[in-house]
């Protein structure tokens, strides 16, 4: 069931202007559905940009050096990533395995999910992830997209 046909202006504009501007492929795991934004889709969306954030997150800490040593090397910052990658295996294998709609305590389980995951990883990033055309402006439009589409009345709340 798609949701509200009042939030596919939402859907055309920010959110494929900023998948454009990540680099992502929406339309590969939404390609049966043809888009169409399903608490599910919203969902594979979010761990998508996620996904996307982990690379440029990875990609910007091989390129950091301290102690003369890469920051991606760090233990600290090693098991960081590593539990940012765990979560977002467990978030897609529980939504792989979805047999119909899940229920509202499981879509508030994977969305905080994904949204602790990106937090995690923006801190990882620093300053970089304030950069008004950066990694942070992604992660952001995928959790207001989530809080909108919430306050629409179409997922549960999730809280802080």
């Amino acid at each position: 069931m798609a949701l509200d046909a009042g939030l596919d202006p939402i859907w055309d504009q920010e959110v494929r202007r900023s998948c454009a501007r990540a680099g992502l492929q929406c339309g590969l795991r939404l390609a049966s559905h043809r888009g169409a934004l399903t608490p599910v889709n919203l969902l594979w969306l979010r761990l998508g940009a996620s996904e996307n954030l982990l690379g440029t997150t990875t990609e910007h800490l091989g390129g950091r050096r301290v102690g003369g040593r890469l920051l991606v090397h760090d233990p600290v910052v090693r098991t960081q990533v590593a539990h940012a990658v765990s979560e977002q295996l467990v978030v897609e294998a529980e939504l792989g395995g979805l047999d119909g709609a899940p229920d509202e305590a499981t879509l508030a389980r994977l969305h905080r999910s994904v949204t602790d995951v990106d937090r995690l990883l923006l801190r990882l990033l620093g300053g970089h992830s304030f950069l008004a055309e950066g990694p942070g402006a992604d992660a952001m439009l995928s959790e207001s997209l989530r809080d909108r589409v919430a306050a629409a009345g179409h997922l549960p709340e999730v809280a802080p």
